[in-house]
Formats: C-alpha cells, sequence, structure tokens
C-alpha cells in the first residue's frame, strides 16, 4: 500500500506529467484548430519563402549594381581629371 502511494505521489510531482494535465484542454484546442488550419498556413509560409527568394535575388542585384556603379565613378572622374593634369 505504502509504495502504491508512494507511486502515485512520483506521479503527481512529476513536472512534466503536472503540465501536460493542466493545459490538456489547451492543447486539445490548438490541435484541433491547427490540423483546421494547416493548409492555410503552409500557403501562407510558401508565399513568405518566394518573397524571401525574391527579395535576396533583389538584393543581390542592387550589390552588384553599387559596385558596377562605384566603378564607373571611379573611372569617369579619373577620366574627368585626366585632361586637366596633362602638359
Amino acid at each position: 500500500m505504502f509504495d502504491h502511494l508512494t507511486h502515485l505521489t512520483n506521479i503527481r510531482l512529476d513536472r512534466h506529467f503536472r503540465m501536460t494535465n493542466l493545459f490538456r484542454g489547451a492543447a486539445l484546442r490548438f490541435v484541433g484548430l491547427f490540423s483546421q488550419r494547416s493548409s492555410r498556413m503552409r500557403q501562407f509560409l510558401e508565399a513568405l519563402e518566394e518573397a524571401a527568394v525574391q527579395l535576396d535575388r533583389m538584393k543581390m542585384g542592387a550589390s552588384i549594381s553599387s559596385v558596377a556603379g562605384s566603378s564607373v565613378g571611379f573611372a569617369g572622374r579619373r577620366v574627368h581629371r585626366g585632361p586637366g593634369l596633362a602638359p
């Protein structure tokens, strides 16, 4: 009998068991809502991923344009100053 009470006390004091029983109703509601809305959430996540890929491409293009613009600007300044420095 004492072993049985000790076992029940250990179960009651187990934090995982307490959390499971404490949030059982909320967890069941969450699982129900998630199963209803999972396809819509997946669509939103796929659209978000596509937007992120496009944003990465645009950032890479902007970086390339910035480097190319800096190079052209440097070459333009050299050409502009060249005739003034010629003897």
